[in-house]
């Protein structure tokens, strides 16, 4: 009965980002392009609502058929809180089709720590983004999710399968994934051995969580690729982060150093036992 009562009473009073005008100001007006979605936290009623207040947006997804999305086609059947934009079908990490520097920024919501090769990845996404051009990223914090159990991916682990050249067929992770997952906290109820099934059918299906990340591994995986952060935000099992295509040198120190109040947060043990060292 509870349930039904919040439910009802965010359908009017839906909850938000604690300082969402920051993000959403940045992209108001913009077109862009978004990886895996569309993303119900963008939507009118969701935590950061961006689809309200942007111009256009286009959009990727690897396949016809998702288990997110369903069956797709691609053209202008973009659905974004029923506006239109052009929905490629493609591997996030070859958008060849795509002309560069196209977009005025790009999108990613709980898709990234689904690609076996994030640094691979980031470079196709930054290419399609203008100069100067922005990335709004979420993602899941290890520490609120089924992934609790798993450790944090290191800078130099991304490091590594890049200079690999690491497929998306890669299967490194999988039986770490399956032998930690927190079973209680999976969406509905599955067992190990239909788990280890989805997981290992990840090449049709993109369920499985490549890497985990943390609000430090995050922050000090996108200042070695050149991204200037702009803003960074924690909410529930999220990390908000906002950044700024740059081919210069960037200043990231406020966002990288253990004194800054994001990492003095118990609940997200990972980032406060580092900000405590």
């Amino acid at each position: 009965m509870l349930k039904k009562l919040e439910q009802k009473f965010r359908t009017y009073f839906p909850k938000r980002l604690p300082g969402k005008e920051q993000f959403i100001d940045h992209l108001r007006g913009l077109s862009g392009i978004e990886i895996g979605g569309p993303s119900g936290i963008f939507s009118a009623k969701g935590l950061l609502p961006i689809y309200t207040s942007v111009q256009s947006l286009d959009g990727v997804n690897f396949s016809n058929s998702t288990i997110w999305e369903g069956n797709i086609q691609e053209g202008k059947t973009y659905n974004y809180d029923g506006k239109l934009g052009f929905q490629y079908i493609r591997d996030s990490i070859d958008l060849s089709v795509i002309e560069s520097e196209k977009y005025d920024f790009l999108l990613s919501c709980h898709s990234f720590e689904h690609i076996a090769n994030p640094v691979k990845a980031l470079n196709e996404w930054k290419r399609v983004v203008k100069k100067n051009g922005l990335m709004l990223f979420v993602l899941p914090h290890r520490d609120k999710t089924f992934d609790h159990y798993r450790p944090v991916t290191q800078l130099a682990h991304f490091i590594e399968d890049f200079e690999k050249g690491i497929g998306e067929e890669d299967t490194t992770h999988f039986e770490e994934i399956i032998d930690l997952h927190d079973y209680s906290m999976h969406p509905g109820s599955i067992t190990k051995s239909e788990l280890r099934e989805k997981i290992y059918n990840n090449i049709q299906n993109r369920w499985a969580h490549h890497h985990t990340f943390n609000i430090h591994s995050a922050t000090e995986f996108f200042d070695y690729n050149q991204l200037q952060l702009l803003e960074v935000r924690v909410m529930w099992s999220n990390i908000f982060l906002l950044m700024r295509k740059s081919s210069g040198t960037v200043q990231n120190d406020e966002f990288l150093s253990g004194y800054n109040p994001l990492y003095h947060n118990p609940s997200y043990p990972s980032d406060y036992d580092w900000g405590m060292k």
